[in-house]
């Protein structure tokens, strides 16, 4: 069985998507002797949306890649290296490893799904994930605390950090160091490793199905704030003698299903709030629901709960 260590880098994530620039590997034996280490810088395709955008970033640190942007621009695209990538990975004697495996898996496939090329199958360890738990933390240790806590004190010197065939070298010291540390064999780690573990396809289409759940609840927050406050105009009105409605998350888990129920309060002579301070009544979709919601609610006194069925029978005009 062969090890393939892998890293990638890219030239900006906007709306999270990454722009791969840079692959690089070192392949290993079992124990650990290096067969072959490269790196692979490409261009992340030309366009405003490819540009690189690693510096003076609001929440996130600075990243010097390890060479220019001209060269990178230079080189060609991913699809003239994806069989070589591709071949490398999906070999049936090789097992991938990677550290935070969630960003390169899905940044590889973000870019394979770019160019229209099918997604690379392969079974990978999440090298961040075994050194967190040999370091018994519950965070996500970085990679250059993880070479100084298990490697040791000064273990990157020679190396550069973000040029990827180095920052893969980091990861298979790494593991290395967690075998000899524990005196275990590196099948046996990766026996005990099996919540680090997964096939990136299935990785990717979970991840893909999580953020399409997202993207619908930002859009139906979107839709709700602009609904609240075009009712929030309505009830300033003098003459308004209605009440307030907030609906439980499962009667509007639906743009289909949030107009539906908006629509109902204003038919009963209601408007539509979201925030229990400012409800006289919550709608429960059913009697468990309604227990649920009751158990929230305890603290404002002047919300009531109330069932769907028998809200469809008021009429408060």
């Amino acid at each position: 069985m062969k090890y393939l260590f892998f890293d990638i880098e890219c030239s900006n994530c906007f709306n999270g998507v990454g722009k791969v620039c840079e692959f690089g590997y070192v392949i290993t034996d079992e124990n650990f002797k290096i067969i072959s280490a490269f790196d692979i810088p490409m261009s992340p395709g030309r366009g405003r949306g490819n540009r690189f955008h690693l510096r003076d970033r609001m929440t996130e640190e600075d990243i010097q890649l390890a060479y220019d942007e001209k060269y990178y621009f230079e080189q060609p695209e991913l699809p003239k290296f994806y069989h070589r990538i591709k071949k490398l990975m999906e070999d049936e004697d090789t097992i991938c490893l990677a550290f935070s495996m969630s960003n390169d898996i899905r940044y590889l496939s973000d870019s394979c799904k770019r160019y229209g090329l099918p997604l690379i199958n392969y079974t990978c360890y999440d090298i961040q994930q075994i050194a967190a738990k040999h370091l018994n933390l519950s965070n996500q240790p970085g990679l250059k605390l993880c070479m100084n806590e298990i490697v040791g004190p000064h273990s990157t010197i020679g190396l550069i950090e973000h040029l990827s065939r180095d920052d893969a070298k980091m990861e298979m010291m790494i593991m290395q160091a967690i075998c000899d540390l524990n005196n275990i064999d590196s099948a046996s780690l990766l026996e005990q490793s099996k919540y680090a573990k997964t096939n990136s396809v299935e990785f990717y289409k979970e991840f893909q199905e999580h953020l399409s759940e997202k993207l619908l609840k930002r859009k139906l927050k979107k839709k709700q704030s602009e609904l609240v406050k075009k009712d929030a105009k309505f009830a300033e009105k003098n003459d308004y003698l209605g009440k307030r409605f907030g609906a439980n998350s499962s009667l509007q888990n639906t743009e289909e299903s949030l107009n539906e129920i908006v629509t109902a309060i204003h038919d009963c002579g209601g408007v539509f709030v979201n925030k229990f301070s400012e409800m006289d009544y919550i709608i429960a979709k059913d009697k468990n629901n309604a227990k649920n919601i009751e158990s929230k609610i305890k603290e404002y006194e002047n919300v009531k709960c109330i069932l769907l069925e028998d809200f469809l029978e008021m009429n408060l005009k």
